[in-house]
C-alpha cells in the first residue's frame, strides 16, 4: 500500500513538475514579449518627436502665400 502511494505521488510530483516548468516557459515568453514591446514603443517614440510639423497657412492656394516663409510648428 505504502509502493503504491509512493508510486502515485511521484507521478503527481513529475506532472506538477511539468506544469510548473510549462508555466515558468509562458512567463518567460510573457516578459520576453513585454521587453520587445517596450523597445518598440521607445523606438516609435523617438521617431515621432523626430518630426517636425510645418503650419500651413490657411490660404493655401493664394501664390502670395508660398512667398512666406513657414515656421515650425512648436
Amino acid at each position: 500500500m505504502k509502493q503504491a502511494f509512493r508510486m502515485v505521488k511521484s507521478q503527481d510530483m513529475e506532472w506538477l513538475h511539468g506544469f510548473v516548468l510549462e508555466q515558468d516557459q509562458m512567463k518567460l515568453e510573457f516578459m520576453f514579449l513585454q521587453r520587445r514591446l517596450l523597445k518598440l514603443q521607445k523606438k516609435w517614440v523617438e521617431k515621432i518627436i523626430i518630426f517636425e510639423y510645418i503650419q500651413m497657412p490657411i490660404n493655401a492656394m493664394m501664390p502670395e502665400v508660398f512667398s512666406q516663409e513657414w515656421q515650425p510648428y512648436k
